[in-house]
């Protein structure tokens, strides 16, 4: 199996919520169906879906070692990133902190880890501790 693409969706209109994610495969987008038996792989449903416009198969999150895309499904209401309107059926490269609107459904993106990222260095270099130098003697 693929390493994942490990994503965090920060929900913030209509409602809020956060959603973590392993994206491993393509992903569906969407709102489930009470009609029928179909469920997207994230449903949006609790988020208020329906009434943002969101569609049953609205978009894909496509997964690669060095990109992870989105691609609207030919959606009703769109598929926004950043403001730009995306193609039906063209893949857009996702960034880390990208506002994703599918619909009128509005998140932040936080891609939290990628499979090509080398591990960062910590942010400040560790300090080593200064003061006298113990030697513990243990008895034989």
């Amino acid at each position: 199996m693929r390493p994942a693409w490990k994503v965090t969706f920060y929900v913030t209109s209509p409602s809020q919520g956060v959603i973590t994610l392993d994206v491993w495969r393509v992903t569906v987008l969407g709102r489930a169906d009470p009609m029928s038996a179909f469920r997207p792989d994230l449903d949006y449903g609790p988020y208020g879906a329906m009434r943002c416009g969101v569609s049953r198969r609205h978009a894909l999150l496509r997964p690669t070692e060095d990109a992870l895309s989105i691609i609207d499904q030919h959606s009703t209401n769109g598929t926004w990133v950043n403001g730009q309107r995306l193609t039906p059926g063209q893949g857009f490269p996702l960034t880390d902190g990208d506002v994703i609107e599918l619909g009128g459904l509005r998140m932040i993106l936080r891609i939290d880890d990628a499979p090509g990222k080398a591990p960062e260095a910590p942010s400040e270099p560790q300090r080593k501790m200064k003061g006298f130098g113990f030697r513990f003697l243990g008895r034989s």
